[in-house]
């Protein structure tokens, strides 16, 4: 619906009608989670935390241990990207801005935040993969 209500937003001379259906998708999809999760994060912070004891967890230390030290190898990681391209990546993963939201905030053209992106993000994966072998 909203789609056809907003129909006349479209422009032809910016592009094919197909990339700005999908991108006004995307965008309604990426709002509909974050209403989501934001209403999750209030149940939470309202909600009465008295558990039955089936639901209690049990300590797991060296799941946590584990988790510590990926944690840690993500953090020297993400330290040796470039400035830019980490503060990139930080507000996309940790803030839940968008690619046009972060090129407004830091000033850079969006084409070189989704690169910026997506290679910090291939390079991590690989120095990962590499840590795991």
């Amino acid at each position: 619906m909203q789609l056809w209500r907003n129909a006349q937003q479209y422009q032809a001379t910016r592009g094919p009608l197909e990339p700005w259906l999908f991108t006004v998708a995307r965008n309604r999809a990426l709002d509909f989670l974050r209403l989501k999760r934001e209403k999750q994060r209030r149940r939470e912070d309202s909600a009465d935390f008295d558990l039955p004891p089936s639901v209690i967890v049990r300590p797991d230390p060296e799941g946590a241990m584990d988790q510590s030290r990926r944690a840690e190898k993500v953090r020297m990681l993400m330290s040796s990207l470039p400035k830019l391209q980490r503060r990139a990546i930080e507000l996309a993963f940790y803030e839940g801005m968008t690619h046009s939201e972060i090129a407004a905030a830091i000033g850079e053209p969006l084409g070189t935040v989704k690169s910026w992106i997506r290679g910090g993000l291939l390079r991590l994966r690989e120095s990962l993969e590499e840590a795991r072998s």
